[in-house]
Parts: C-alpha cells; structure tokens; sequence
C-alpha cells in the first residue's frame, strides 16, 4: 500500500534560534570567498491542507476450544471480511494483511480454558468513501476497527509552498538581526532542510459504528523547517 510522504513541523524548542556569526572576521565565513560576516537563522513554513486519504486497521477475533480451530474460524472470517472490502471497491493494492495470531485463555489457576485467534488488514481510502467502508466492515464482521488514519495523498504542491514559506521567514527573521547589528541583508549562502515524523492515528470506537459512520477530514499541516545562512552587509 502506498504510503504518503508528509513533511512534519522540525521546531526548535525555543522557537527560532537566531545566531550572528562571524561579525567583523577578516576572513571569509563558511569556506565563502568575499564573505566575512554572516547571520544564521531558523524559518519555518507551514501550510494547511484539507486530507484526502483515510487509513483504518479492521480485525477479527475468534475463539474456540482449540488452537486449530480458532485459527480456521479465524481465516473464514477474514476471507469474508477481505471479500466484502473487495466487493466495495477497495482494491488489492491498498489491502494489507497486519497481524495474524493465535494465544490461549486461562482461568484463576493458569489452566487452558481456550483460544483465541486474531487477524488484521490495513486498509487504505478515500475521506469520501471512508464512512462507508467502516460500516462494510463492521457489517462483514469486523470486531476491531482502528482509525482513520488521515493523510495528503500528493503532498508535493504543498510541500514546495510551504519551504517558500520557511524561507520567507528566515529571511524576516534575518533582517531584524541585521538592522539590530546596523546592517543590511544579503545573499543565501548556505540553507540546510529540516526533517520530521509522522502524525499519529486517531482512534476508533467501533462499537459506535451503529447508524452511518461520519469522518470528516478537517485539516492537517505541511510544514517545512529550514536553517538559512544569509551574508549581513
């Protein structure tokens, strides 16, 4: 199943670390010839972005007198559970099989009462069609729902907004270090990108999965970090 690339917020605890180096060197600053003084700064852009992908985890847990058998009732109920995604229109592609385990129950006294067995698919979406294919999968039997996991299929548009934004305010940020230093801005000479993780996923009830079960996407934020070296004048 694809997996869509999202930029998260790399911030400095303290906000913007600002930094006025090399002030009055005769030297060139950074290995840059006819550069002698510099000011380095953090910027940071973010832009909001209403999600189009959704992402759920749908499982089943059977239970039976023996491992064997709470493993083959297990299967039939994913095989049903998988069909009936299938059947709605998601495809294989964005189909993934989770987990598949088996453990046995046991009363006060540690002896073997049972076992169950547990499968999981990952399943993948559009925010429009996500409702629905949570109510296919309860309806198939499905009695772990987790999600959605929201996310920007095609994160590229935004993600160059929002490193123009980043660095738009490192060069704000730049400039007030400058006129405080009785200076100018001037050239970029050096600009290192910042990294980030992944948002987590929200959780899902499913035993709220009665009447047609509403998502709705509201916004997620590309955001860009970015440390910026200008010449100071």
């Amino acid at each position: 199943m694809k997996k869509p690339i999202i930029i998260a917020t790399v911030a400095a605890a303290g906000l913007a670390a600002v930094a006025l180096a090399g002030v009055g060197l005769p030297t060139a600053a950074h290995g840059d010839a006819g550069i002698s003084r510099t000011i380095t700064v953090n910027g940071t852009g973010t832009v909001k972005v209403t999600p189009d992908r959704a992402g759920f985890s749908f499982g089943v847990d059977s239970r039976a007198d023996t491992a064997r058998s709470a493993s083959a009732e297990n299967a039939q109920a994913m095989q049903r559970l998988i069909a009936a995604l299938k059947e709605a229109g998601i495809a294989d592609d964005n189909i993934q099989t989770d987990q598949v385990s088996v453990w046995p129950s046991t009363d006060a006294d540690g002896k073997v009462t049972g076992y169950t067995a547990t499968g999981s698919v990952s399943v993948e979406t559009s925010v429009q069609r996500a409702g629905a294919i949570v109510d296919v999968a309860s309806g198939a039997g499905a009695t772990n729902v987790s999600g959605p996991n929201l996310t920007v299929g095609d994160t590229d548009a935004y993600e160059a907004q929002a490193l123009h934004r980043a660095l738009a305010d490192a060069k704000r940020k730049a400039s007030a270090v400058a006129d405080a230093a009785g200076g100018s801005v001037g050239a970029v000479v050096k600009v290192v990108e910042g990294g980030g993780g992944e948002p987590f996923p929200m959780a899902f009830d499913s035993a709220r999965a009665q009447a047609k079960t509403p998502v709705e996407p509201g916004t997620v934020d590309t955001t860009a970090a970015l440390t910026v070296t200008f010449a100071l004048q």
